[in-house]
């Protein structure tokens, strides 16, 4: 069911006026589009929705080495490359990234790029002053989609080796990490955790391992559902869910509940309920008994 439908079936229950268009309502729709995108978001933490799947894939990059040309100074925060005769920093590709100099732990990352040569580390050096080292830059850190709410399934694939990789907490990643001690470890990574924002506010998935070759990881999660903004957008929740949306919805409408939270829990236990048991709106033992108008129940029967 569209927005626009959904948002009059409701108003004319209340005895409101008819919308025409939701990216413009009146302040009784408004009123009506919140609280129904309040519910469809908390829906979802209810159940994996096969409407809400998806398929997520990631551009994997190799890892670049420079020529050992690295010069690093104790207590400066950045590295070098002093005769490099390839620019190998840039904003749009290295910051973010991880380095390691030489054999020199921990690895460091890149927050800024000067020049095509010079960059500057999230930390100051610690090590004593080097030069005539490698660098090996690489990235351990992709961003989600914007849409990503939760992984379904707990692993990812590398499409090129067929290679699940496994999902772990980020205690047990750094774990991993501290047993191939600290560095930049140049394989194909064997597992992977979630957690953090990227400056976008995307969440970020970490790789115990960077890369050593280009692939691509797929994997399945599941989708925050879509704000409804226009006439047209979908509830994509189940059929048999729009009656439950829909009272929930007049409930939390005819109440006079100043804390808007305890509203929408108030009003939507019976509909978290009936997720958990999976009801069936065609069984009168699984009707939610929300008082609300019984034109409701038939103008939905004859949609």
């Amino acid at each position: 069911m569209e927005a626009l439908e959904f948002v009059n079936l409701v108003s004319s229950q209340l005895g409101w006026g008819t919308e025409t268009d939701v990216s413009a309502p009146t302040p009784e729709g408004l009123k009506i589009l919140q609280v129904t995108n309040t519910i469809i978001a908390s829906m979802q933490n209810d159940k994996n929705w096969p409407e809400l799947r998806k398929t997520g894939y990631l551009a994997i990059n190799a890892p670049k080495t420079s020529d050992p040309f690295a010069t690093t100074t104790f207590g400066a925060a950045g590295v070098t490359l002093e005769n490099e005769a390839d620019p190998f920093f840039s904003i749009l590709d290295s910051v973010g990234k991880i380095v390691q100099v030489g054999a020199f732990k921990p690895i460091y990352k890149i927050t800024t790029v000067s020049t095509v040569r010079i960059c500057g580390f999230n930390t100051a050096w610690r090590d004593e002053s080097s030069s005539g080292d490698t660098i090996v830059m690489g990235q351990d850190t992709y961003s989600l989609p914007a849409d990503f709410d939760r992984l379904l399934l707990g692993k990812m694939l590398n499409m090129g080796t067929g290679t699940e990789l496994e999902e772990l907490d980020p205690v047990a990643m750094r774990t991993e990490k501290f047993n191939d001690g600290f560095g930049l470890v140049q394989e194909e990574a064997r597992y992977f955790t979630i957690h953090g924002l990227d400056s976008a506010g995307y969440p970020l998935v970490h790789f115990d391992r960077i890369f050593d070759k280009n692939c691509t990881i797929s994997y399945e999660y599941q989708m925050k559902h879509p704000t409804l903004t226009t006439s047209t957008d979908p509830i994509l929740y189940p059929v048999k869910y729009i009656l439950y949306i829909a009272d929930s919805c007049i409930a939390m409408l005819q109440r006079d509940v100043e804390n808007s939270a305890n509203a929408v829990q108030t009003s939507t236990d019976k509909l978290q309920n009936a997720l958990r048991v999976g009801a069936n709106p065609n069984n009168s033992r699984d009707r939610m008994r929300i008082r609300t108008q019984g034109a409701l129940h038939g103008a939905f029967r004859r949609r």
